[in-house]
């Protein structure tokens, strides 16, 4: 909590999965993930690593080791240097789950998973991004479900083809499941309930998913969001009323309004408060309100249909001052 006179600010900052016990691959650098054009073809592909150390003399360099979980085999690299690490076939298709280790500390265990760019063809014009991850609550259970994927699609031509959908469980794509055809646009593909391989391929318009001999596809791994449950929001409250002994200049630091989660990307947020009765303003970036309300109790949940941005929740305290609490929408 940031608590300055008369402006209050309560965030929870979670580590991303990739932050692991050790700090030496938490700098890693993955990137340029392209293909190399063999033809006819034999096209192969590749990515680059760079793990940054500054305990690695440039003389003797340490190294660590790069495990291939997926398809076996194990190399090792000098920490600091730029590697390129390729020769990957397209065939079959699917994505690779790496792991990296310090061999002078073998509990430091890190991974990643890489999908394979587009074949090497000037023909194909797809591209497929992933906007944001929309978890599903369910109203009954009063629990997160699953989560959609909002996914932008273009370069196909729609007069004469069509985007096959389709998911896996495995990055080798075992046994993929057709979820369905789309065309160019913004689309809402779900729902999930784990982490999913999702591959869209460009086929003829007249064939049906999925067609033989796919122009083009793109394959892309999607973690499953952490959606926060029930259960998780009560023991946050828990943890919330453990640390409300805790003083500050004489004011609560444990905060008496949270939105969960924050920051958000559906259209609604529960507000957690500590006091019996919450009257509230949300304003946007530029100071204008956007809705106001008030409530009794300890949870209210409020439907916000506002686009991407930082907006703010003013509220009066226990301590009849006024507070702002910031709240992020993705």
């Amino acid at each position: 909590e940031f608590n300055l006179p008369g402006c209050n600010f309560t965030e929870y900052i979670e580590a991303p999965d990739y932050c692991s016990g050790c700090e030496e691959f938490r700098d890693a650098e993955i990137g340029n993930v392209e293909c190399i054009s063999n033809p006819p073809e034999d096209d192969t592909w590749s990515f680059t690593i760079k793990v940054p150390n500054q305990n690695s003399p440039a003389f003797n360099p340490l190294i660590f080791n790069l495990n291939n979980l997926t398809l076996g085999g194990s190399d090792q690299y000098s920490y600091n240097e730029n590697h390129i690490i390729g020769g990957f076939s397209f065939n079959p298709p699917g994505c690779i789950v790496f792991g990296l280790q310090d061999p002078n500390n073998l509990n430091c265990i890190s991974g990643f998973t890489i999908c394979p760019p587009m074949r090497c063809s000037e023909d194909c014009d797809l591209d497929v991004y992933v906007e944001e991850m929309e978890c599903i609550f369910d109203e009954r259970m009063q629990q997160y479900t699953g989560y959609n994927v909002l996914v932008d699609i273009s370069g196909i031509n729609d007069n004469e083809e069509k985007a096959c959908i389709s998911y896996s469980f495995s990055e080798l794509l075992d046994n993929p499941i057709q979820w369905g055809a789309l065309s160019n646009g913004l689309w809402s593909i779900g729902t999930f309930d784990s982490d999913i391989y999702l591959m869209v391929s460009v086929c003829p318009k007249e064939e049906d998913c999925p067609c033989n001999d796919p122009a083009c596809n793109k394959i892309i791994y999607i973690p499953k969001p952490n959606c926060m449950s029930q259960q998780e929001i009560e023991n946050r409250e828990q943890d919330d009323e453990s640390e409300k002994s805790n003083r500050f200049d004489g004011r609560s630091v444990s905060g008496e309004l949270l939105v969960i989660p924050n920051p958000f990307s559906s259209d609604e947020v529960l507000l957690r408060s500590t006091m019996e009765q919450t009257a509230y303003r949300i304003y946007d970036s530029s100071g204008k309100l956007i809705i106001q309300g008030e409530f009794k109790g300890s949870i209210q949940r409020i439907k916000l249909n506002i686009s991407q941005g930082i907006y703010f929740i003013k509220y009066t305290d226990n301590n009849g001052d006024i507070s702002f609490v910031k709240m992020i929408k993705l």
